[in-house]
């Protein structure tokens, strides 16, 4: 597209999943378990089980359950090139991820759930979504001067993952015909044994990033990069963090007195020092929360409490590595063995770690 100075690019894929959902780890334990000179079913024409709750009919718990997971992901990604100059390259990325599942499942009357526990059939329904965007630009510079050759990169990156979720669990049904598909007949809803849930979380992650690549005449390399980055999952004061990296080599073999050393091909000496950052994985734990728990007599009435869950962390930063490494990388006798010989020193600071307090403090 106009004489290859810009180019577009745009991939589109999606996915369909489905898979019968019933199978346990437990199904499998029974079936190793059970005497297999155990009859299958019983006189009445039944599932034969036995006296325990943690011994029953593997062939009754699968036949005896039913559902169903299915799951839907489509990914657009698109990339944008424009070259203006010689030796320069500009590009814009756009990506998008969105991911839904549902599943539901349900037991009989025929089910141990019933025979021997006495649930009346049980049925559960749940649903979740992910979402995923990524809009990315760079600028690329590169180029060779006599033995000097070097590449510079620079961009900013934009992140955002947003994902839900929901579940139904109700039992004690009238019937079990409609299995999870009528799910708020089950008297266990009445009765205040059901359960149910949802929950949303969302977090997002920019960058600032730089690149700077050189080599003189492909024996002496230097890289040095530097990542100035902000995630959403840290405290008020602490979202931001530098994370540096340098690094030299120098390809020995490539050197006039290692000419007659003929059973040497290939020998780097490198040398680096570098910073990464890591975020944990779930968002909001610098903040403070609450939850529902217990009740209380309030004019009259019973009034549901709100309790502290977790304490406020607004000190909450990056975890930060910190590595220095030495290295040797040979190939020996016309590339019949090559290796690596590493020695480094990795410091790990400001650990990413849970642990337990007095909430409230």
């Amino acid at each position: 597209m106009y004489d290859g100075d810009l180019t577009a690019n745009v991939n589109l894929t999606g996915r369909l999943e489905n898979s019968w959902n019933g199978f346990s780890t437990n199904i499998w334990r029974q079936a190793l378990t059970r005497n297999p000179t155990d009859r299958v079913r019983n006189d009445e024409g039944g599932w034969q089980e036995r006296s325990g709750a943690a011994y029953s009919n593997p062939l009754g718990l699968i036949r005896e359950t039913n559902g169903r997971d299915d799951a839907r992901e489509i990914r657009l990604n698109g990339t944008l090139t424009w070259s203006p100059i010689n030796n320069l390259e500009l590009s814009v990325l756009g990506a998008g991820t969105k991911y839904r599942s549902t599943s539901h499942s349900s037991t009989t009357f025929q089910h141990v759930n019933t025979t021997k526990s006495g649930l009346d059939a049980t049925a559960y329904r749940g649903s979740f979504s992910n979402e995923e965007l990524l809009v990315e630009a760079t600028g690329t510079y590169e180029n060779e001067i006599g033995s000097h050759d070097f590449d510079v990169l620079g961009g900013y990156s934009w992140q955002e993952n947003i994902t839900e979720d929901f579940f139904a669990y109700n039992e004690n049904f009238p019937t079990d015909q409609f299995g999870s598909h009528n799910i708020g007949i089950g008297n266990a809803l009445t009765e205040g044994r059901a359960d149910m849930g949802s929950g949303k979380e969302s977090w997002n992650l920019i960058g600032f990033f730089g690149r700077f690549n050189y080599n003189y005449d492909s024996r002496y390399l230097l890289t040095g990069s530097l990542r100035y980055e902000g995630n959403s999952k840290f405290g008020t004061d602490n979202k931001w963090g530098y994370f540096p990296s340098v690094s030299a080599g120098w390809r020995i073999a490539q050197e006039d007195f290692m000419s007659d050393v003929s059973f040497v091909d290939a020998l780097k000496l490198r040398v680096g020092f570098g910073v990464t950052g890591i975020a944990p994985g779930a968002p909001y734990q610098s903040l403070a929360s609450f939850e529902y728990g217990g009740s209380f007599f309030n004019n009259g009435e019973w009034v549901q409490g709100l309790v502290p869950a977790r304490n406020a962390n607004p000190n909450l930063r990056w975890e930060r590595k910190e590595e220095v490494n030495i290295g040797l990388d040979f190939t020996l006798l016309s590339q019949r063995l090559s290796g690596s010989v590493d020695l480094y020193r990795r410091t790990t600071s400001d650990l990413l770690f849970d642990y337990d307090v007095p909430v409230p403090p």
